[in-house]
């Protein structure tokens, strides 16, 4: 972690894969527009930008390789075949007991679990660390 005083005085942390070209850092540096200061501005465009991603997804990907309307029928036969090739089916729309214990029990389900809350911490540092950054940059 390095902690950098900006030219405005404010005391910025970064990690080295985030270095001041950042789009965060020029977020910070917007004026108070519209009544809303840089931060606020940032959470506005991320979220816009998840909710036109959300819609795409929505409306383009489909929910299995037999509803695409991109693939030619071949494409979506080979697909397919690659899906029961690892057993895995294409859509189970019973509830069965055995399978829900089965993945309580299999010890691969907490592994995927402990990494992906891994992989998230890493991710997770910048956002712990911007109410301080903002904290601080208001109080300068």
């Amino acid at each position: 972690m390095t902690e950098l005083i900006g030219p405005d005085g404010a005391l910025w942390r970064m990690s080295l894969s985030s270095p001041p070209t950042h789009p965060q850092y020029g977020f910070y540096q917007v004026p108070d527009t519209g009544g809303l200061r840089g931060w606020q501005w940032l959470m506005i465009t991320v979220s816009c930008i998840s909710a036109i991603a959300t819609v795409i997804a929505w409306f383009f990907l489909p929910d299995s390789p037999t509803r695409a309307k991109w693939l030619s029928e071949e494409e979506k036969t080979k697909y397919v075949e690659r899906v029961r090739g690892n057993d895995q089916g294409i859509k189970q729309i019973i509830w069965r007991k055995d399978q829900a214990w089965e993945a309580f029990t299999d010890p691969f389900t907490y592994i995927l679990f402990a990494m992906a809350m891994s992989q998230t911490m890493v991710v997770g540092e910048s956002g712990s660390w911007a109410g301080a950054d903002i904290r601080r940059h208001q109080q300068v």
